[in-house]
């Protein structure tokens, strides 16, 4: 039976449901980008981290709901003992698996933090046209993919350094090894974005057009016109939703390293106190500082889920299922042998010579080959044309 007080139930539900919310934010977009053949783009790495530290952050609040009472009085018991110990400051004294899952949220964060920050170096590159250069393309390309890996590796150096007693013992290293990454992100990201920003105004000043050829194909078309690879995952406003993910993205470090600060607060007044504080109005304020951490999940699905690649593939997939499955579709009825004009060269089909109860109309479509890029006519009855028939994709 859930431990968590009565009064704080509305707050439980709420903070829960948006969880969950966010969480379905990430996996949309991990699945979208998968769709598109982006498996390790920065986009689809967000979305991994995001989802894990939102899953997590869910678990922790489960557990918080069912085993209040117990949680507490060890988060007490071990606040009492541990007043000055660096690492209770940073979890707010979480113990056993609770302080796993913080550690497994603050290293998401970190990885989130230095994705952000070799992605602005990846966009700076590609507005100032340095990867284009024969002399550093080949340097930037090894520099670029090092990145992803030294993102998720550094950060994790740095948290699995924390448990040395050694540094623990050491207030200062302690919280300035803790939000190294983040730290690293903000200021070179900064200047990464801060020289976006300026190529930016100096093309404006020219009446020029900012070039940004990061995340497009090299070769969308083939010499005969057919499409070699799969659209894209980005749009032409990559370069806005970027500075709004950078600031959005350093608000929310921000917030984090204040989050520690206020947690040092709570140790100081639950060492002053003489029993645990278990009251509805604590267990609101702990539930509602989960919402900052699994907004990260949602942020990402606002800002890079909503790409014009995006939103097509999700009109195509979600909504033409229903809208088809509205409209009754039928074969289209080819009686006679498609015939070729020599004049227009338009395939057309001539007037059905059976009688049937259905009205027949005319519709004329593109030819599923799109070598010859000719359009054909079709005679079909009682709705629209079935897909197989007309070349169209087929979603259901």
């Amino acid at each position: 039976m859930a431990q968590i007080p009565d009064d704080a139930t509305s707050t439980v539900v709420g903070v829960l449901v948006y969880s969950v919310i966010c969480l379905l934010g990430s996996c949309l977009v991990i699945w979208l980008a998968w769709k598109h053949g982006e498996r390790i783009s920065y986009v689809n790495c967000l979305g991994y981290f995001t989802a894990l530290s939102t899953t997590c952050s869910i678990i922790q609040q489960v557990r918080l709901i069912l085993y209040w009472h117990d949680i507490m009085i060890g988060r007490f018991e071990h606040a009492k003992t541990n007043v000055d110990n660096p690492e209770a400051v940073i979890s707010n004294a979480a113990i056993g698996a609770d302080l796993v899952l913080y550690y497994i949220q603050f290293y998401c964060y970190n990885v989130l933090a230095m994705f952000v920050m070799f992605w602005a170096f990846a966009l700076a590159q590609s507005v100032y046209g340095l990867n284009e250069k024969p002399a550093l393309k080949k340097l930037l390309n090894i520099i670029n993919r090092s990145g992803k890996l030294f993102s998720v590796l550094f950060p994790l150096v740095t948290v699995t350094s924390l448990q040395s007693p050694a540094i623990q013992q050491d207030f200062g290293g302690f919280l300035l090894l803790a939000g190294q990454p983040l730290l690293c992100s903000i200021g070179f990201g900064s200047i990464a974005t801060l020289s976006i920003l300026i190529r930016y105004i100096l093309s404006r000043r020219k009446l020029q057009k900012l070039n940004v050829g990061y995340g497009l194909p090299s070769s969308t078309k083939e010499s005969d016109g057919q499409l070699s690879r799969p659209r894209g995952i980005y749009d032409r406003w990559l370069m806005t939703r970027f500075m709004i993910a950078f600031v959005i993205m350093s608000v929310f470090e921000v917030t984090i390293m204040l989050f520690s600060l206020s947690a040092r607060k709570n140790i100081a007044v639950d060492y002053q106190r003489a029993n645990p504080d278990v009251s509805d109005k604590r267990a609101k304020q702990d539930l509602v500082l989960f919402m900052p951490g699994v907004t990260a999940s949602l942020l990402v699905f606002l800002v890079f889920g909503t790409t014009r690649p995006f939103l097509d593939h999700m009109k195509r997939h979600f909504f033409s299922r229903w809208r088809r499955s509205a409209i009754t579709s039928t074969d289209a009825l080819p009686l006679r042998p498609i015939q070729r004009s020599q004049e227009n060269e338009i395939y057309r089909v001539r007037a059905p010579e059976m009688s049937f109860q259905r009205p027949f109309h005319e519709t004329v479509v593109d030819s599923p080959d799109s070598r010859n890029m000719k359009a054909y006519g079709i005679w079909v009855y009682g709705g629209r044309p079935n897909p197989k028939i007309t070349g169209e994709p087929s979603y259901i």
